[in-house]
C-alpha cells in the first residue's frame, strides 16, 4: 500500500483476494509543546525542550492509491484531520512517540469529489470511506524520520444497492523508501521544518467480498466518442437454390440468389472508449437472422439485413467483460440495443461491410441508470482509423465463415452530467467483435 499521510485516496472498485496495494499520503503535523520549563542563571539562559506534546494531524491534497494491476487513483485529502499525543522515548535523543485518538481521526471518503481514475472523477455512485482502527508510532524531530503504524477498514459501496464487506488495511506509514512484494513501491518524504512530510505504505492485504451476479460493460458515458467494434464471425453459406444442367461436355451448378442468414457472436472482442485501456468482452451466445439477396449477377456479392427485433448481442458485465484483467463490478451493466444491422458481403474476396448502430443502456443496479449512449458505424472486415483514438485491422470472411470485425464510432453526448464528463464526451469509440455469419438454403 502506496500512502503520502495528508493525501489519502483509495479506489477499490473490484474484489481482490491477496492483493498488494500501495497508499501514498502528503501529512502536516503540527507538534506544539505540552509543557516548557526554562531555568535562567546570570552566565546562562537554557531552555528545557517539553517531554510531552499535543499533535495535529491533516491530510493534504496529491495523494496516490495503488491497488493490484491498476493504475494510480489520483486523492485529494484535503480537510482530514486527527489530534494525539506525543512523549519523548529518551532523554538523549529528540525521537517522540506519537499516539492518534482514532474516534476522531477523520480521512475524507474516496469519491467523485475526491478522487479521479486515469484523470477523471470517480462514478458518483461509487464510494468508499475510511474507518481508522490505529494510528500511532514515532517521529525523530532531528531528522525528520516518521513511522506510523495505520490500520484501518476501507468500506467499499455503491448507493444503496451493494456494500461489500469491509477491507482491512494493515501498514506502516513511512518517510522512508518502501517496497511490496508483487506491485511497486516508493519514496517517502521526512518531515520537514513546515511539518510536512510525505508518507508511502505497501502491504499485503485479503478482502472478502459478497458480489450478486450482475453484467457490466461500459463504466461511463461519452459524448462525441469514437469506438471501435471487433467482431470475428463465422459466415456459413449454404446454397438457397440450386439448378443443375449437365451435358457430355459440362455441368454447370448455378449458384442462388438469397440465402437465410445467421449471425453469431463469439469470444475475444474488445471495446475502447475515451482516453481507457480496452476493456475485453465475451460476446460468445450472441445471435441473430437475417436475409441475404445477391447485388449483380456478375459477382458474387451479397446485400444482408438482418432482423433487429430478434438480433441479441450479451451485455458487458461481470460475466462477460474485463478491464485490466479484472472483471467489472457485478453492479455495473451494460445492455447492448440494436437498431440497424445491414450491409454487404462479397464471398470470393471475404470483404465485409456491415452498418450497425446501437444504444448502449448503462446502469449501476438500481441507484442510476444513464441516458443511452448512440453508436453508429460501420463494422468492416477491412483497416479502420479514428481521429482520435487508435483504431483497428480486421480480417476477411474465411472458408470457414470466420471473420473480425473492426468499427471506429463518433459518440456524442447525452446530457447526463457525470456520464459526459467521465467520458470525456465528444469522443470516439472502438470495437472488436469476433462472430460467426451462416448463410441457409430456404425451401419454397
Amino acid at each position: 500500500m502506496h500512502c503520502q499521510i495528508p493525501n489519502v485516496s483509495l479506489q477499490l472498485l473490484h474484489k481482490t483476494i491477496h492483493t498488494t496495494s500501495s497508499f501514498y499520503l502528503s501529512p502536516k503535523l503540527n507538534l506544539n509543546q505540552h509543557q516548557l520549563a526554562s531555568t535562567a542563571t546570570t552566565k546562562q539562559t537554557q531552555i528545557q525542550k517539553p517531554d510531552s506534546y499535543n499533535v495535529k494531524f491533516t491530510t493534504l491534497e496529491a495523494c496516490q492509491l495503488s491497488i493490484s494491476r491498476y493504475p494510480n487513483f489520483d486523492y485529494n485529502a484535503k480537510g482530514g484531520s486527527g489530534f494525539g499525543m506525543a512523549s519523548k522515548i529518551a532523554e538523549s535523543n529528540d525521537q517522540i512517540s506519537v499516539d492518534f485518538d482514532v474516534n476522531g481521526l477523520y480521512i475524507p471518503p474516496l469519491s467523485t469529489a475526491t478522487t479521479k481514475f486515469l484523470g477523471l472523477p470517480l462514478p458518483p455512485f461509487l464510494k468508499i470511506d475510511i474507518l481508522p482502527e490505529t494510528f500511532h508510532g514515532s517521529i525523530d524531530r532531528d531528522s525528520g524520520k516518521v513511522e506510523l503504524k495505520f490500520r484501518a477498514r476501507f468500506c467499499f459501496s455503491v448507493g444503496t444497492v451493494y456494500k461489500a464487506r469491509p477491507l482491512l488495511v494493515d501498514t506502516v506509514l513511512t518517510s522512508e523508501e518502501c517496497k511490496g512484494e508483487i506491485i511497486r513501491g516508493g519514496k517517502g518524504e521526512r518531515l520537514g521544518k513546515d511539518g510536512m512530510c510525505r508518507l508511502i505504505g505497501t502491504t499485503n492485504q485479503i478482502m472478502h467480498c459478497q458480489i450478486p451476479n450482475l453484467s457490466l460493460q461500459l463504466l461511463h458515458k461519452t459524448t462525441h466518442t469514437t469506438s471501435s467494434f471487433y467482431l470475428s464471425p463465422k459466415l456459413n453459406l449454404n446454397q438457397h437454390q440450386l439448378a443443375s444442367t449437365a451435358t457430355t461436355k459440362q455441368t454447370q451448378i448455378q449458384k442462388p440468389d438469397s440465402y437465410n442468414v445467421k449471425f453469431t457472436t463469439l469470444e475475444a472482442c474488445q471495446l475502447s472508449i475515451s482516453r481507457y485501456p480496452n476493456f475485453d468482452y465475451n460476446a460468445k451466445g450472441g445471435s441473430g437472422f437475417g436475409m441475404a439477396a445477391k447485388i449483380a449477377e456478375s459477382t458474387d456479392e451479397f446485400s444482408v439485413d438482418f432482423d433487429v427485433n430478434g438480433l441479441y448481442i450479451p451485455p458487458l458485465s461481470t460475466a462477460t467483460t474485463k478491464f485490466l484483467g479484472l472483471p467489472l463490478p457485478p453492479f455495473l451493466k451494460i445492455d447492448i440495443l440494436p437498431e440497424a444491422f445491414h450491409g454487404s458481403i462479397d464471398r470470393d474476396s471475404g470483404k465485409v461491410e456491415l452498418k450497425f448502430r446501437a444504444r448502449f443502456c448503462f446502469s449501476v443496479g438500481t441507484v442510476y441508470k444513464a441516458r443511452p449512449l448512440l453508436v453508429d458505424t460501420v463494422l468492416t472486415s477491412e483497416e479502420c482509423k479514428g481521429k482520435i483514438i487508435r483504431g483497428g485491422k480486421g480480417e476477411r470472411l474465411g472458408k470457414d465463415g470466420m471473420c473480425r470485425l473492426v468499427g471506429v464510432a463518433k459518440v456524442e453526448p447525452i446530457n447526463d452530467i457525470f456520464m459526459d464528463t467521465f467520458l470525456a464526451l465528444p469522443t470516439e469509440c472502438l470495437a472488436v467483435l469476433n462472430a460467426t455469419i451462416s448463410f441457409s438454403s430456404s425451401t419454397t
